[in-house]
């Protein structure tokens, strides 16, 4: 159900973004997963109710997630695109460190809260959809959207509102005005951009190429150490409180990991720090498995303290390479790769390959370190 909401969000995210906008399309996934926060919180506790919940925010995601990167390579200046795709990333650590946090502090009173130890959870996820709606008033439409309908004056007073320069911003609007009309002698739609992802050999390439890298960073196994952690920790720990302290901790080191992307991406450069980062990935995997599995267990089930730090130090240590390289880098390299007139549509099916491959995984997959 959720990969089917996902698949049928990300082929309308393009039509929607094309039609009536990057911002919009993003204002209508948000608003989806608001409306599915409530039917998920506070729908009677029936399994209908809970899936309705999730077909609703695959959707919503779907609708979401890929125009974002879209809206930020087509109005972020061409200097600094790299460093504020990195803040995309950085905005998943900020949800995670959110999440983690209430979690740890839900925990702590679970018996107080009864019901409500889940149902705060599961509502408080209005929360960055509630900023990204109130936040979209006050952002422009992009120049490039404008010009591809034929709306010219917006689009001139959209980069009088972002750049500095008029003498840049005269040549900006003509080199947009040169670009999309070059686009659309040979892709006038968006089902002929979509036909074009197959039919032309180059972008074929391309698209095949961002879908495995996208997919590889499910593979990196940093989804499974995010849903497996707390059992991970479990055979380490022996307090809950303890667990969800040390998870919370790490989304908060998170977001500092995520932050060094912001200088890395520009100076080491996209290919030598995926290349750096799925090194110490695989390290940190390999040690944490030898780590947990292969010492022994004390009286009460759990490890020595010596194990328990070793096994948090390379859980962090793991996120510490991932955030800049397969974290945040991923999502720059694969909105750069493809030119801007099948970006939206690229983009879209290529991105939302790590969900589907996440859901795969997670269903599929065993947790890490049980046996």
């Amino acid at each position: 159900m959720a990969v089917s909401s996902i698949i049928t969000g990300v082929f309308l995210s393009a039509l929607v973004s094309d039609r009536f906008g990057r911002k919009w399309s993003m204002w209508a996934g948000a608003v989806l997963v608001i409306i599915s926060t409530f039917i998920s919180t506070f729908t009677p506790p029936v399994i209908g109710g809970y899936i309705a919940g999730r077909a609703i925010t695959g959707f919503g995601q779907g609708l979401m997630m890929p125009a974002g990167p879209v809206f930020i390579n087509e109005i972020a200046p061409a200097k600094l695109r790299g460093t504020i795709m990195s803040f995309w990333q950085l905005n998943f650590a900020i949800g995670s460190f959110v999440a983690y946090w209430i979690n740890y502090a839900c925990s702590k009173n679970a018996e107080r809260l009864g019901e409500w130890d889940w149902k705060i959870v599961m509502f408080l996820q209005i929360f960055f959809p509630v900023i990204i709606i109130s936040g979209l008033f006050f952002c422009p439409e992009t120049p490039r959207w404008y010009v591809q309908n034929d709306r010219f004056e917006e689009a001139y007073n959209t980069l009088l509102e972002i750049r500095d320069d008029t003498d840049l911003i005269a040549q900006e609007m003509q080199d947009i005005r040169q670009a999309i009309a070059f686009e659309k002698k040979e892709t006038n739609s968006t089902w002929s951009r979509y036909k074009l992802l197959w039919t032309d050999k180059s972008v074929r390439k391309r698209i095949l190429l961002a879908a495995t890298m996208n997919i590889g960073q499910q593979l990196t196994g940093n989804n499974s150490l995010a849903t497996y952690s707390t059992i991970i920790y479990k055979k380490v720990f022996t307090s809950n409180s303890q667990i969800q302290l040390i998870n919370a901790l790490a989304g908060t080191f998170n977001i500092l990991f995520t932050l060094n992307a912001t200088w890395m991406t520009d100076l080491v450069g996209r290919r030598p720090l995926l290349l750096i980062g799925v090194a110490g990935l695989a390290v940190c995997m390999f040690s944490a498995a030898a780590v947990v599995t292969e010492t022994p267990n004390l009286e009460d089930g759990s490890k020595s303290p010596s194990v328990g730090i070793a096994t948090v130090f390379l859980m962090f240590l793991f996120a510490f390479f991932f955030k800049p390289s397969w974290g945040a880098t991923v999502w720059i390299w694969t909105s750069e790769i493809f030119s801007m007139n099948i970006r939206a549509q690229a983009v879209a099916m290529t991105t939302q390959c790590q969900s589907i491959a996440s859901i795969i995984l997670r269903k599929y997959q065993s947790s890490p370190f049980l046996t």
